[in-house]
């Protein structure tokens, strides 16, 4: 399963003007949605999303567009993983917020590979058993 990190969703769904050129990840995520790949969201990952929404009405319609990828709901064993992992990259220097633990938790907690371009992720993974998905 491929698990999105929020920095995909936000590059991938963000309204871009005129003449934008697509970015890679973006025309990466768009390929593997046409090829029915498993993909889901973290229900973390979408209230990172959401915030910054002004109206309902703009969160309904984001809701809408991204009605057909499933959530993942993190769990106790998740959070347990995650404040753990947290406390192994402050043993080792690396600043990791609670939510990129959460979201590294939940991506191992249920053999994914997560679907990110954030450094941070890197850094973690070196540190746990994050799987990171290869992109183009």
């Amino acid at each position: 399963m491929i698990i999105l990190d929020t920095c995909v969703i936000l590059e991938a769904f963000r309204k871009k003007g005129k003449g934008a050129k697509i970015s890679p990840a973006t025309d990466q995520l768009r390929q593997m949605i046409e090829d029915d790949w498993p993909i889901a969201i973290p229900g973390i990952v979408l209230q990172e999303f959401l915030t910054g929404f002004r109206s309902d009405r703009s969160i309904q319609q984001t809701l809408d567009l991204i009605s057909g990828f499933p959530r993942i709901l993190a769990e106790e064993d998740d959070h347990i993983l995650g404040a753990r992992i947290r406390s192994i990259c402050l043993k080792k220097g690396l600043a990791a917020t609670g939510i990129d633990c959460l979201i590294a938790a939940t991506a191992i907690n249920r053999n994914g590979r997560l679907f990110t371009f954030d450094q941070d992720f890197v850094h973690i993974s070196k540190v746990c058993h994050l799987k990171l998905f290869s992109q183009l």
